[in-house]
């Protein structure tokens, strides 16, 4: 008997083909969706022309949405984990750097082009005055110059020690390369792509910014606690400012002539006299700052919340809480909406009301665990990262929706008789109830800690919830899902079997080496079977009534009668046992033991072979 919503059970499934017929890979599945590719997103940029936000992060993928819809409209291999990306205004291309530079069409969002530096790149920034893109080589110590035109590299410049930052001063006509490892600031001339000079200025600078209003680059010495104000004209250092501690980003406000710091506040700095205003208290160490020139606001990642400054006063208008830390955020000046970087995710958040306005899934969803509903001839998967339950058109192998459900959902269980999906919501102490028609939450159902594993009593119509902090089992009512009883179990209960000849429920109880037996019809424990040390996984021979019990850290398996409950035979392994599937026809157990698949005869409990 194959039990649904256990991980390792679908693996050993793929097995079966070897007895029963020849199978192939169909095809792939993506959840949410095949257009995700991102698990971090954290580099942004804009393509004005036909107004689309390309978005890279930790993946092979950089993913294109639309800039009117918000939603993903294709997505294009990169290479691994991009870390910057720039646009070229002139040509209409995007520039991706990881290992190589990719080039993509900003019409067709077809790649056109790979240049190799020769080096990794960590940086971008584009000269859009001579239709120049320079690569910053942190670990090189050099700047690449590519020609926007034909993506040829035409100049490798070194700069200094560990180059971090860059920044194109268009007033100028000059690119600032911040060197975090000697502390200082290459100035490249944007024209002959020559140093033009070095100045040094505080410990480990970390970001930079430059104002056009007085002609000045302010960088931010992560280390030494202050900011270097540049004149853009001499590139000599006006003054240096003490802000808080750690700072790391800059953001400009066009509109009052202000700079603002994140350190461990945000520091508003005075444009004209270079002096502090005052400090914003946002707290817990803010990382990204983003300003929106249409509604004069400065908007800051704090942790899991973006802090929305008013960018005259300088007071906290609003926070957007979203559901994980923040890697980026990112103004989309022609929409005017912000684009943030969170797991899995880019939420949208609206530039005039500061609304959260959508949430695009970008990243995959790492299912862990499925069950099979037959009556709707759906496939329901767990998605312990997301916190949601994607449904799956068994027909057509398309994403029908994502459910969202508790806290890090780890089993499910499904009922047929009452057409409902159950999963354990390991972090959120609880279960939530699908209906298997409409793919909805119909209740949720508080059963205390880290709930682990499920399973249906299909001749009583009841669902069995072990929780692993407690040393118990729920008992919930198939019909009206409620709480029937709460059974006591061994020590740490987390593997469910049912044996559907007797009415009765094993449950492995790994740190106190035995199975409890449940009555499946009055919810009394009637066995404590000792069985190997670390016991986690369960199997069943519905021919002989036998349940099988993998003894991970014991390298055995206990053979246990399913009447009369006792332990009949031990059958030893030279690794640890850890799944377990039956095959009906031939009457073998297959067993999963480290890298090897045990063939176990269900009649004789011998080994007959090892795979």
């Amino acid at each position: 008997m194959i039990r649904t919503g256990q991980k390792g059970l679908i693996t050993i499934f793929l097995l079966l083909p070897i007895l029963l017929s020849a199978q192939w890979l169909e095809t792939k599945i993506y959840i949410p969706d095949t257009l995700c590719g991102n698990n971090y997103p954290s580099v942004f940029t804009n393509n004005p022309i036909n107004n689309k936000i390309y978005v890279g992060g930790d993946g092979d993928f950089i993913n294109i949405i639309d800039g009117v819809t918000m939603e993903k409209i294709a997505k294009v291999p990169v290479g691994y984990s991009p870390n910057a990306i720039c646009y070229n205004s002139l040509n209409n291309k995007i520039y991706c750097a990881n290992v190589y530079i990719t080039v993509i069409d900003g019409v067709t969002d077809m790649v056109t082009d790979t240049i190799y530096p020769g080096v990794v790149s960590h940086d971008l920034v584009y000269n859009s005055l001579n239709n120049k893109i320079y690569s910053a080589h942190k670990y090189e110590n050099s700047v690449t110059v590519i020609n926007g035109t034909n993506n040829n590299v035409i100049n490798t410049i070194p700069v200094g020690d560990t180059p971090e930052a860059l920044i194109y001063d268009s007033l100028n006509n000059k690119i600032y390369c911040a060197n975090w490892g000697d502390s200082s600031v290459t100035v490249i001339d944007g024209a002959g792509d020559s140093v033009i000079t070095t100045i040094p200025v505080g410990t480990n600078p970390y970001a930079l910014t430059c104002k056009t209003l007085n002609n000045k680059v302010y960088c931010a010495n992560h280390s030494s606690d202050n900011v270097t104000v540049i004149d853009g004209a001499g590139d000599s250092v006006l003054t240096t400012i003490t802000v808080g501690s750690l700072p790391c980003a800059l953001a400009y406000n066009s509109l009052n002539n202000k700079l603002y710091c994140a350190d461990d506040n945000i520091t508003v700095i005075d444009g004209v006299s270079d002096s502090i205003i005052t400090i914003v208290p946002v707290g817990n160490d803010p990382s990204v700052l983003a300003y929106n020139p249409l509604n004069n606001k400065v908007y800051c990642t704090v942790g899991n919340n973006v802090k929305v400054i008013d960018g005259a006063n300088n007071n906290i208008i609003t926070t957007v809480i979203m559901r994980e830390p923040l890697t980026n955020i990112f103004y989309d000046f022609f929409n005017n909406r912000i684009y943030c970087g969170i797991y899995l995710h880019v939420p949208v958040i609206n530039g005039a009301s500061d609304s959260l306005e959508t949430i695009i899934p970008v990243g995959y969803y790492r299912p862990g665990q499925l069950v099979y509903d037959s009556i709707n001839n759906k496939i329901f998967s767990a998605n312990s990262e997301s916190d949601n339950v994607t449904v799956l058109d068994g027909a057509t192998n398309r994403v029908i929706t994502s459910i969202p459900v508790g806290n890090y959902p780890w089993a499910l269980v499904y009922n047929p008789i009452s057409n409902k999906v159950y999963t354990s919501n390991f972090a959120s102490y609880n279960i939530s109830v699908i209906d298997g028609a409409g793919d909805s939450v119909i209740t949720t159902i508080f059963v205390g800690s880290r709930p682990w594993a499920l399973v249906h009593n299909l001749l009583s119509n009841k669902i069995y919830c072990a929780n692993v902090d407690y040393n118990r089992v729920i008992v919930i009512d198939g019909a009206g899902d409620s709480i029937i009883t709460i059974i006591p179990v061994g020590d740490n209960p987390r593997r469910f079997i049912y044996n559907f000849l007797n009415n009765k429920i094993y449950v492995t109880n790994s740190l106190s080496n035995n199975v409890t037996v449940i009555d499946g019809a009055d919810d009394r424990v009637i066995a404590m079977i000792p069985v190997g040390e670390g016991p986690c996984e369960l199997g069943y021979n519905s021919l002989n009534n036998k349940v099988y019990c993998a003894n991970n850290d014991g390298h055995s398996i206990s053979v246990i009668d399913g009447s009369g409950d006792s332990v009949i035979a031990t059958i030893l392994l030279s690794g640890g046992p850890s799944a377990f599937t039956y095959n009906f026809l031939n009457n073998k157990i297959y067993c999963i033991d480290d890298d090897s698949v045990v063939v176990i005869d269900g009649t004789s409990d011998s080994v007959n072979t090892s795979i």
